[in-house]
């Protein structure tokens, strides 16, 4: 399987190419300030830019005044495309970081298609069929973003933002397992 490690403004091509030619690959998502993956159905791209916030509209839907996803510059977002073939690739990989964060945090939970420490949101979900094609995105939190999410998300189903210490798990080490467990 291909790794793309890449700006996230080249993300949404390079992710409608791969749904074309069917290329199974993993795409890792790079900026220099905050971005915000958005469902299909986002629509106040005002409100990302008042926030300096960039959105990129990544092929799911959301229930209505949901699914935005926030990163920054320290942040991991990880998209996995392959082809479909009946199984849950987002229980798979949800599952795995959620054993890999237990043997270091307590109190971990996945949730929906979220992973909680301490009943706070650090792993954020999502996942679509296009074509065949299995797309999976996530990212990893792994600084506070607590007071941009809260200007532009709002509160759903009780999940409060929070982040992944560094000090605990490093964004390299989560992203080695990650293409590990997709080999």
């Amino acid at each position: 399987m291909n790794i793309y490690d890449i700006p996230v403004s080249e993300v949404i091509a390079r992710l409608d190419q791969s749904i074309r030619d069917r290329e199974s690959c993993i795409y890792i998502a790079n900026n220099d300030k905050p971005y915000a993956f958005i469902p299909d159905s986002f629509a106040d791209n005002i409100l990302l830019e008042s926030n300096g916030v960039t959105g990129y509209r990544m092929h799911y839907d959301a229930e209505p005044g949901s699914g935005v996803v926030i990163a920054g510059e320290n942040d991991l977002a990880f998209l996995v495309v392959r082809k479909f073939n009946g199984d849950s690739l987002s229980s798979y990989l949800l599952g795995n970081m959620a054993t890999l964060l237990s043997s270091r945090f307590s109190n971990v939970a996945v949730d929906d298609n979220d992973i909680l420490i301490g009943g706070n949101k650090v792993i954020g979900s999502a996942g679509n069929i296009i074509n065949d094609m299995a797309i999976f995105m996530f990212i990893a939190t792994f600084e506070d973003h607590t007071d941009l999410i809260s200007r532009i998300c709002p509160p759903r189903h009780g999940k409060t933002p929070s982040y992944i210490s560094n000090s605990i798990l490093t964004k390299q080490e989560l992203k080695e397992h990650l293409i590990e467990w997709l080999q």
